[in-house]
C-alpha cells in the first residue's frame, strides 16, 4: 500500500514538473509572438502616419483601438 502511494506521488510530481515546463515554454513563445505582432503593428502605424492626413478621425479611432498594443 505504501509503495503504491509513493509511486503515485512520484508519478504525480513528474507530471507536475512536465506541465510546469510546458507552461513556461508556452509563456515564452506567447511573449515572442506578441513582440513580433507589436513590432509589425508599429511598422504599419509608422507608414499610416506618413501617408494619412493629420487629424483623420478614422485613424484616431483605429489608433485608440490598438492603444494596448502600441508602445509609447
Amino acid at each position: 500500500m505504501r509503495a503504491d502511494a509513493e509511486r503515485l506521488a512520484a508519478v504525480t510530481a513528474g507530471w507536475a514538473r512536465r506541465l510546469e515546463e510546458l507552461h513556461r515554454q508556452s509563456t515564452r513563445r506567447h511573449a515572442a509572438e506578441l513582440r513580433t505582432v507589436t513590432d509589425a503593428l508599429a511598422e504599419v502605424w509608422a507608414e499610416l502616419e506618413r501617408r494619412a492626413p493629420a487629424g483623420d478621425p478614422g485613424l484616431a479611432r483605429l489608433r485608440a483601438a490598438h492603444a494596448d498594443l502600441l508602445r509609447s
